[in-house]
């Protein structure tokens, strides 16, 4: 339940940019969180929130935690996806690349397979 509400308070602080109030939070709850879907959850905010903030190699490394988990398979696709971006953003167009084509061979992931075709195709346009 403490986490459940941390994912619900930690959705506020980043709707009105308070990262600095969001990031501790969601650290706590991802030690206690020992469901795979709070865990994914917390794992993946966290990502976004570091993001967010303008530091992608720390949200890589969250999102570096989802994709390792087979529990969070759930998941993949969409860390994926995320993880390409922020290697865009931090100008490695090699590992974005190899981002977004482990995302498109995920099976049964559609939508991140089709997300990451159109990112391959804008990549190498850039």
């Amino acid at each position: 339940a403490s986490v459940l509400a941390s994912l619900d308070l930690a959705r506020i602080y980043y709707k009105y940019q308070k990262f600095d109030e969001e990031i501790p939070l969601l650290e706590t709850a991802s030690h206690t969180a020992n469901h795979p879907i709070t865990l994914g959850l917390t794992l993946s905010n966290l990502g976004l929130a570091f993001e967010a903030k303008g530091d992608c190699k720390k949200a890589i490394e969250y999102w570096d935690k989802v994709q390792t988990n087979p529990k969070l398979a759930f998941l993949h696709g969409n860390t994926l996806i995320k993880t390409g971006l922020c290697y865009e953003k931090l100008n490695q167009a090699d590992k974005a690349e190899q981002t977004y084509k482990k995302a498109e061979a995920i099976p049964g992931e559609a939508d991140a397979s089709r997300l990451a075709k159109k990112y391959l195709r804008l990549l190498k346009k850039g």
